[in-house]
């Protein structure tokens, strides 16, 4: 028997090994919908240089990639957007996988050296001398001269083949720095912009019910046992003696009651429900305290003590049921460690949550664009074990309580569509395209309708979240 973070952890790790993302796999995200979106990324970090909220040289760190099609897209639109600015970064990508990348784990993958085949106008520049951006320059350049061709970009509508789009370019590309871990950033040397797209929603969590925690046994039954039963299953040390355990177990038929939101099952393109569910409810709100030992929160190997955090966690934020994953706070301590200097970093997070528990279990599986709620396929979990993805709505109250655990602080907390468009700028970039007569209206047609499918398809529980650990300026 074992917690079911392990069990968890198990499945994701193993999924990902030969997961794919797209119209072939189990789900989308927004990197394969639109380039535009990494766009709207660089957009974002320009701004922050530009307002000196962040200094070159620059890590730019994709945790969690599923490949380097997120990388590609902000370097080419860095490269398109400002002087002096992508050649001053390094680009780092975090992943344990290697395999779903599509690349050896070594430190000498270099970018594709293409450029955005467009002169965009009235763009900002960085100064390469004092390394600020100015506004007085153009940034003509660092731009193809040529216009682009109907013919050379009707191919940006392919999202996963960068280089059709793009022009090649003479200079000496960047590297992307393939990193299992992200301990091996240690330590920071620069400021650093993080991006997790769909990140911590595979994070190993626990299931919590009203005093217990969930429990996996090797028939992947789900038990889920309080303080007293753990003490006596540990002192049995034998998984076979599980099943004589006498425990009040809730049963798993009944996890799938009428608090569930309402999965349907139906096809979907994204990782998402069909239905809107309450990011509030009239016992949610957390008491002004918090846990008195969060910096021990996450170390695994302790049943008990991991049970006991998560019981301070459920008391202080009324949680009677849901998704507790300690891993965050383990993922921020490291956060924390690789920075002994105190650098600046920004870590943007785009995934799919609540601000609120819902006090019912949103975890789910994906597969080939279906969505299944765990407990609904209880008796069937050894057939999507491993070859289905697994994921949960992202508890990001949770979330601000681990970064704030290590002295981080939120600045923005919006729908994701909502922050794409007022805080990362996508629309206005686009509109840059096209109002410097760089693309045709064939293209900018195409593009508008992925951005559309970006902005619509992922839905209202789509959520944008920034943490930073400085002071900032107006960005």
């Amino acid at each position: 028997m074992q917690p079911f973070s392990e069990f968890f952890a198990q499945w994701v790790s193993e999924y990902y090994k030969n997961a794919t993302i797209g119209k072939s796999g189990d789900f989308y995200t927004a990197v394969s919908v639109s380039k535009f979106f990494g766009g709207a990324i660089a957009n974002y970090i320009l701004k922050n240089l530009e307002n000196g909220n962040l200094e070159l040289p620059l890590n730019i760190v994709d945790c969690g990639a599923n490949n380097t099609n997120l990388i590609k897209d902000i370097y080419s639109f860095l490269e398109a957007l400002g002087i002096g600015v992508a050649e001053n970064c390094e680009f780092y990508i975090i992943e344990s996988n290697a395999k779903i990348a599509g690349l050896e784990m070594e430190s000498n993958t270099k970018i594709a050296n293409k450029k955005l085949a467009c002169n965009l106008a009235d763009s900002k520049d960085l100064d390469s001398k004092n390394l600020q951006v100015s506004k007085d320059s153009a940034i003509d350049s660092k731009l193809d001269s040529t216009k682009c061709r109907e013919s050379a970009d009707s191919t940006i509508d392919s999202p996963n083949n960068p280089k059709d789009s793009l022009d090649s370019n003479n200079s000496k590309p960047p590297k992307i720095h393939i990193l299992k871990n992200l301990d091996s950033l240690k330590p920071l040397k620069n400021n650093t912009f993080f991006i997790a797209n769909e990140f911590f929603d595979a994070l190993p969590c626990e299931l919590y019910s009203d005093g217990k925690m969930a429990f996996v046994d090797k028939n992947m039954n789900i038990r889920f046992l309080d303080s007293k039963e753990i003490l006596r299953y540990s002192k049995n040390q034998d998984s076979n003696n599980f099943n004589n355990l006498e425990s009040n177990e809730f049963d798993c038929s009944k996890q799938l009651d009428k608090s569930y939101p309402p999965f349907s099952g139906a096809e979907i393109f994204c990782k998402t429900s069909n239905s809107e569910v309450s990011c509030k409810t009239s016992n949610s709100k957390p008491k002004s305290h918090f846990i008195a030992n969060s910096n021990d929160i996450g170390k695994s190997g302790d049943l008990f003590k991991n049970l006991d955090s998560i019981m301070q966690i459920a008391e202080s934020l009324h949680i009677i049921k849901g998704e507790i994953p300690l891993s965050y706070f383990d993922f921020c301590a490291t956060l924390r460690d690789i920075n002994p200097e105190n650098k600046r970093w920004i870590f943007a997070v785009f995934d799919y949550g609540d601000r609120y528990y819902n006090n019912h279990f949103n975890i789910r599986i994906f597969h080939k664009h279906k969505v299944f709620p765990l407990f609904e396929k209880i008796n069937a979990l050894k057939s999507y074990f491993k070859t289905s993805d697994i994921t949960y709505n992202v508890p990001f109250l949770l979330l601000d309580k681990s970064f704030e655990n290590i002295g981080g602080k939120k600045i923005l907390f919006k729908k994701q569509d909502i922050a794409l468009i007022e805080d990362f700028g996508i629309l206005d970039l686009l509109q840059k395209f096209h109002s410097s007569k760089s693309i045709t209206n064939t293209i900018y047609l195409k593009e508008s309708n992925k951005i559309k499918t970006l902005l619509n398809v992922l839905n209202d529980n789509f959520k944008t979240s920034i943490y930073i650990n400085f002071k900032p300026k107006l960005v």
